[in-house]
């Protein structure tokens, strides 16, 4: 994040302020596909996997990003409530990191996946 200086009085410091903010509307106007952020999650997640909770196995499955303004990501997982107030940071930071999004807003749901075996006997 940037920190511009500005004085009304010494109309100092206007077009450096300008011009950072041109930059940052260029930067929420990114759109990233689902598969590179698919590939995001997998090089993510070996890096560092979701704990296990209570003896079960929280998966992340899938990401994708619904809206650009401001910058939406959808996570579905298995057990979305297992997954821990620290990891959803975790990931929202290595996504700033990633794709260059400093000084963006950042929104995160995590939505349950259907199991497709769940009615099979």
């Amino acid at each position: 994040m940037s920190i511009s200086y500005i004085s009304a009085k010494k109309k100092q410091g206007i077009d450096e302020l300008m011009s950072l903010l041109e930059k940052l509307d260029l930067i929420c106007e990114k759109r990233l596909s689902t598969s590179e952020l698919n590939n995001f999650l997998t090089q993510t997640l070996n890096k560092h996997p979701h704990p296990n909770k209570n003896g079960r196995s929280v998966k992340i499955k899938y990401i994708t990003q619904p809206k650009i303004r401001p910058s939406h990501f959808v996570v579905f997982s298995n057990y979305p409530s297992y997954i821990k107030d620290s990891y959803k940071r975790y990931l929202i930071n290595e996504i700033r990191k990633k794709f260059n999004l400093n000084g963006v807003p950042i929104r995160m749901d995590f939505r349950g996946s259907d199991n497709p075996y769940k009615l099979k006997k």
